[in-house]
C-alpha cells in the first residue's frame, strides 16, 4: 500500500513540475512572439506574460473546483499545458525565421494571422484532450473565455 501511495505522490509531483515548467516555457515564447506583433498590441514584459499564463492555470482550477470534481484538476492542467506548449513550439519557427530574415520580415499582420491559425489548432487539440480525460467539454470554452478576458484587458 505504501509503494502505491509513493508512486501516486511521485506522479502528482511530476505533473505539477510539468505544469509549472511548461507555463514558464510558454510565457517566455509568448514574450518573444509579442515582439513580432509590436505594431498591433501593446508592448509586454516577462512579468505580464507569467501573470497571464499562470493566471490561466488558477482560473481553470477555480472553474473546475467550483463546477466539477476536484480529482481531475491535475490531469486537466497537464493536458491544458501540453496544448499550450505545443502552441508555443509551433510559434518558434516564426520567431526563428524573423531573426534569420529580419530585414525581410513579412510584418505584423502575417504574424497575427499565423498566431490565430495556431490558436485555432490549439482549440481543437484542447477539445480532443478534454474528451480523452473525460472532463466536461465546457472546459474548452472557459479556456477560451479566459483568453478573451485577457485580450480585452490588454487592448
Amino acid at each position: 500500500m505504501e509503494t502505491q501511495t509513493l508512486t501516486t505522490n511521485i506522479q502528482k509531483a511530476g505533473k505539477i513540475i510539468f505544469i509549472l515548467a511548461t507555463a514558464a516555457f510558454t510565457s517566455t515564447i509568448l514574450l518573444f512572439y509579442s515582439y513580432l506583433l509590436k505594431d498591433l498590441v501593446p508592448s509586454t514584459n516577462m512579468l505580464r506574460e507569467y501573470v497571464i499564463c499562470f493566471g490561466q492555470i488558477f482560473f481553470q482550477v477555480a472553474i473546475i473546483l467550483f463546477f466539477h470534481r476536484k480529482y481531475i484538476v491535475l490531469d486537466y492542467l497537464q493536458q491544458m499545458m501540453t496544448v499550450s506548449s505545443i502552441g508555443a513550439l509551433l510559434l518558434l519557427p516564426a520567431i526563428v525565421s524573423n531573426i534569420i530574415f529580419f530585414p525581410f520580415s513579412p510584418g505584423s499582420i502575417y504574424f497575427l494571422i499565423y498566431f490565430f491559425i495556431i490558436v485555432l489548432f490549439m482549440f481543437f487539440d484542447h477539445k480532443k484532450r478534454v474528451k480523452k480525460i473525460e472532463a466536461p467539454h465546457w472546459l474548452t470554452y472557459t479556456w477560451v473565455l479566459y483568453r478573451i478576458i485577457v485580450l480585452f484587458i490588454i487592448l
